[in-house]
């Protein structure tokens, strides 16, 4: 665990460092927030509830910037702001899922149960990554006009600090 901690520091310094606000962002939140977010989870009675107002809360958050982007409002710190609240999102999900799994599935069958289960996120991981790589830059060469994309969007607007 203090590896984990040590690692996650270095990468936030690291981040700030080279000015990447976003990268600097997301790993704030664990190293803030990992060790009460567990100890809270251990204490929880209905575990399912919360993983789903996690889901809720973020579409909720991911909803708030198209609509900022929509209307022109959002900046990179719109960007920072949901990349810290996905990050916490995270890491609460990722704590409560293993500790919930506790209460699904048989005690012998619980290390086999976990070892599916983040196999099945890598994988996914891995493959949603690889399927969407070529699809982005395909898209925005295709594309006559620059600002139907994110990124040609995001090269032909001035940003708002």
């Amino acid at each position: 665990m203090l590896l984990l901690v040590a690692s996650r520091w270095g990468l936030f310094f690291r981040a700030i460092r080279e000015n990447e606000d976003a990268a600097a962002a997301a790993g704030v939140t664990p190293l803030l927030l990992g060790i009460p977010i567990g100890a809270l989870a251990d204490r929880l009675d209905r575990p399912r509830r919360v993983l789903i107002g996690c889901d809720l809360f973020g579409m909720a958050a991911v909803g708030l910037l198209a609509a900022g982007l929509a209307l022109h409002w959002a900046n990179i710190w719109w960007l920072i702001a949901l990349n810290m609240v996905l990050g916490g999102i995270t890491l609460v999900v990722e704590t409560i899922y293993f500790i919930h799994l506790r209460g699904i599935v048989a005690k012998d069958e619980l290390v086999v149960s976990r070892a599916r289960l983040q196999t099945g996120e890598y994988g996914a991981g891995v493959l949603g990554r690889a399927l969407a790589g070529p699809k982005t830059p395909a898209s925005k060469a295709s594309s006559s006009d620059p600002s139907d994309s994110w990124l040609g969007s995001a090269d032909s607007r001035p940003v708002r600090t």
